[in-house]
């Protein structure tokens, strides 16, 4: 089991115990890599980093982390150098910012519970499998271009609320592969029907429902 450090930040959610969290965490832990195994992944409204980094650890994929608050992408960051993960850290402007900042993280010391991957140095950065990536990007929903580059999906992510769940359905679902899976967190069980009738109607099938006290957690696939 690999345990992390994590702060949430002033805008970052995500430190594990809130029912979305976990109800995202216990759908990612029921999944088998032997059947599935996506070779990308978006988490939208990422937080703290924690389901990216979850993905990640589990299926050694490459994951776009999005957040709207520029605090929460800059508290991800911090997450993911404090845990010294071996993977590489690229991070990018949002659309409406100055333009893009890309950068790899310095090799930090190995963390004790986690497997290594690739090997050597190369001008003083770390050496990474190219699918263990993160790459964590401070945008409003998927409107930015290097969302756009890097889908379609294998995996789509969105630990948010309704509100934006039923505004962000369309886009989500563009943005998924076929045979993709997306799981949708931070819905409250008076808000279920609304929820499953927008995501049905785009051609979706509802695979797997879970519920941690007041909260559903739905897993879909395309």
């Amino acid at each position: 089991m690999t345990f992390l450090t994590l702060s949430a930040g002033p805008h970052a959610f995500g430190d594990g115990a809130h029912p979305t969290t976990r109800g995202v965490l216990e759908a990612l832990a029921m999944m088998d890599p032997a059947q599935f195994t996506p070779r990308n992944a978006c988490d939208m409204g990422a937080g703290s980093g924690i389901i990216s980094f979850a993905l990640i650890e589990k299926f050694g994929c490459k994951v776009v982390a999005v957040d709207v608050e520029a605090s929460a992408v800059a508290t991800l960051k911090e997450n993911a150098v404090r845990n010294g993960l071996d993977y590489s850290l690229r991070a990018g402007e949002a659309e409406w910012g100055s333009g893009d900042e890309r950068w790899n993280s310095p090799s930090p010391p190995p963390h004790p519970t986690l497997p290594r991957k690739g090997g050597g140095l190369h001008d003083g950065v770390a050496s990474v499998d190219p699918k263990r990536q993160l790459f964590a990007l401070h945008a409003d929903g998927f409107n930015h271009r290097d969302i756009a580059a890097s889908a379609p999906y294998d995996m789509i992510t969105m630990n948010i609320l309704a509100e934006p769940l039923m505004r962000l359905a369309d886009a989500a679902c563009n943005h998924l592969a076929a045979d993709g899976v997306m799981i949708l967190s931070g819905i409250l069980q008076w808000q279920e029907t609304q929820i499953r009738q927008a995501y049905a109607s785009l051609g979706l099938s509802l695979s797997a429902r879970l519920v941690v006290g007041d909260w559903v957690t739905l897993v879909w696939q395309k």
